[in-house]
């Protein structure tokens, strides 16, 4: 059998990636793969290592990072370059073959006997034996709701040119679709560029349930969920797995202990969905002031520090709940996530300034909305969808900014590498079924031991190269899949499966 052009293929150059190759560079030191490895890394955009919520092209000097102790994007996207820069050069140093093609879209990836052929747009193919997809979210669906046209959050220099084209017809009237962290971003840049004059600037975000992120108190400590689980039921996380007990009824449990211990003030949420309900819902104004004046204390937050620091534990025990409790989970996610990964104080403080000014409006869309666009005048019409289904107008804007988070779902991907190998059958959508509803989680399915992707046809031969997802690829089986931490640890299974196969692989051979 000939060998492949590379030994592993990596399709995206982000921080996915970045964690593959280090913990390759791990791996490899621990004499536990070959210094004989080639790589081949592909990335859609001009640079390897940021992201595009990071990259210092993309983002303004103004956008923080959403944590307790804030700092600029751009200084940590400048970083991110330099640590993968300096992860392909300590491979090399360690005598791996790494190429770094960026600027290179991959549309196609086809198994050929043992291995994979990769091709790019212009139609050039390369082989390797074992493909990883660490792509993120640009891979995902086109951002236009609807028939209205849709600037994109990013670049941000390239939205402020075109608010500045309507500043210097007279006011800027923005509608910015999404509610979570991407639409603050949006706000908070605009303002900072336009300053926070209602006859210049008006901003109105719109989401299914007009919540805002909450804000970040102090720094939260960090929890031992394999204590909380022994005390609440006798073993530890292992433990509840292997003896079917590990649903969201369990986790609930644990992150309710943590928040209200035996000690602790204030009755016990009877729920999750109770508990989020209570923290995040109400006017998004007076939700914000309140949440502002627990937040300035400077302490870490009861609450807080149950949803953040257990989030590892529900994105590792989602693959192991029944379909009933992921879809319950899938209810809560958006709602969770605005609670447990919100907002730095110093853009919550922006925030609440805009409103107080009447710059900044916030509404809710439960049942949908509509928004068009008047080519003539150049302006885009919003209309909100009533509970029986009759459309209500809800203003004129000049600009509509696509913030929401992108459509995860592979049945819907925008991605033509995606759609290839949904249509071929390499790759399967992830669902959950009950009470006869079938609903997409996102992401593509993979072992969750592995992060092996599971297609539709028949089971690969010991020797044959595998295909893995790594990142928000795999959303749907583990919900924080593009966490420093989530990727830490699928990183981790990719190379241990990686190093299995070698092995495999030499005995075959012997």
């Amino acid at each position: 059998m000939l060998r492949p052009l590379d030994d592993i293929a990596i399709v995206g150059g982000g921080p996915s990636a970045k964690h593959l190759l280090l913990t390759l560079a791990h791996a490899i030191v621990a004499g536990r793969l070959g210094r004989d490895l080639r790589i081949a890394v592909y990335e859609q955009s001009g640079a390897c290592g940021a992201g595009q919520p990071w990259h210092p092209d993309n983002v303004d000097e103004c956008h923080l990072s959403s944590l307790p102790t804030p700092v600029r994007r751009a200084a940590v996207g400048h970083d991110e370059l330099r640590r993968f820069a300096r992860t392909v050069a300590f491979l090399r140093e360690l005598g791996v073959t790494v190429e770094v093609m960026s600027s290179t879209q991959v549309v196609s990836l086809d198994r050929i006997g043992a291995h994979w052929r990769l091709t790019d747009a212009p139609g050039t193919t390369r082989t390797a034996h074992h493909a990883v997809l660490a792509m993120g979210h640009s891979v995902f669906a086109p951002r236009q709701p609807d028939d209205g046209r849709c600037v994109s959050p990013w670049p941000f220099r390239a939205l402020c040119a075109k608010a500045a084209e309507q500043a210097r017809a007279g006011r800027i009237d923005v509608l910015v679709l999404g509610g979570y962290l991407t639409a603050v971003d949006v706000v908070t840049g605009l303002a900072a560029h336009f300053g926070a004059d209602r006859a210049r600037l008006r901003i109105r975000v719109l989401s299914r349930s007009g919540e805002l992120p909450k804000v970040w108190g102090g720094e939260p400590a960090a929890i031992d969920t394999a204590a909380l689980a022994r005390r609440a039921f006798g073993t530890d996380i292992q433990g509840l797995r292997t003896q079917g007990r590990l649903g969201l009824a369990a986790f609930e449990r644990i992150a309710l202990d943590v928040a209200y211990p035996d000690d602790g003030p204030g009755p016990r949420p009877a729920s999750l969905d109770a508990w989020l309900r209570h923290l995040c819902t109400g006017d998004a104004a007076q939700r914000l002031k309140s949440d502002l004046a627990l937040a300035e204390g400077g302490g870490p937050l009861g609450w807080q520090a149950a949803l953040f620091g257990c989030l590892p534990v529900l994105s590792e025990s989602f693959p192991y709940f029944d379909d009933e409790d992921k879809l319950a989970f899938h209810a809560l996610r958006s709602r969770y996530y605005r609670a447990a990964m919100p907002m730095a104080q110093e853009n919550a403080r922006q925030l609440d300034m805009l409103f107080d000014a009447g710059v900044l409006t916030v509404a809710a869309a439960p049942h949908g909305y509509l928004v068009t666009h008047d080519e003539a005048r150049d302006a885009a019409y919003l209309q909100l969808v009533n509970a029986d289904g009759a459309r209500q107008p809800a203003g004129e804007y000049g600009m509509v900014v696509a913030a929401a988070g992108p459509d995860t779902r592979l049945s819907r991907t925008a991605s033509p590498l995606l759609r290839h190998l949904y249509r071929q059958g390499t790759v399967q959508a992830v669902y959950a079924c009950s009470g006869g509803d079938r609903v997409e989680l996102g992401g593509l399915r993979v072992d969750p031991s592995t992060c092996e992707t599971i297609g539709t046809r028949a089971q690969p031969a010991v020797t044959d190269g595998r295909l893995f997802a790594i990142g928000p690829l795999v959303v749907g089986t583990f919900p924080d899949a593009q966490s420093i931490g989530q990727l830490a640890r699928d990183a981790e299974r990719i190379v241990e499966r990686l190093v299995a196969l070698s092995a495999a692989d030499f005995e075959q051979h012997l």
